[in-house]
């Protein structure tokens, strides 16, 4: 049993942060996606960011229903979502609290200090849960 209920891949989430990194220098862009369970490790699966302002995301629903088609016939799972925050840090904010349906997690990457932290948000209320990095 593993120590954390939550694994990620080191690389891919290293590889992720300098991406968020490099958007935020691009008028405070986000980086956004789907956290997707395959049964080992949660996945970051990144999605193109819809918003036209810097400071803030949103899905294209055509490609969120196509990604939910495929990660059902791959047996796996969305469980969540992922995005940046480009000047704050890796917690939720009240727009990343109020969208929020069902209990879900949230990753989200802070790009000042380069970190990545994640959140099991509920009844629009966050809780940080610890995650191990394969």
């Amino acid at each position: 049993m593993p120590k954390y209920p939550y694994r990620l891949l080191k690389e891919p989430l290293r590889n992720m942060i300098s991406k968020a990194v490099m958007l935020s220098r691009k008028g405070g862009r986000e980086t956004c996606g789907l956290l997707v369970d395959n049964g080992y490790f949660l996945e970051c699966l990144e999605v193109k960011n819809a918003a036209k302002r810097g400071g803030s995301f949103a899905f294209h629903i055509k490609e969120i229903r196509l990604i939910e088609s495929a990660v059902s016939t791959l047996e796996h799972s969305i469980v969540g979502t992922f995005h940046s925050h480009p000047l704050s840090l890796a917690q939720p904010g009240d727009t990343d609290l109020s969208g929020i349906v069902e209990p879900e997690l949230m990753l989200i990457i802070d790009c000042l200090d380069k970190e990545a932290r994640l959140w099991r948000i509920a009844r629009e209320k966050a809780r940080e849960v610890q995650f191990e990095l394969l």
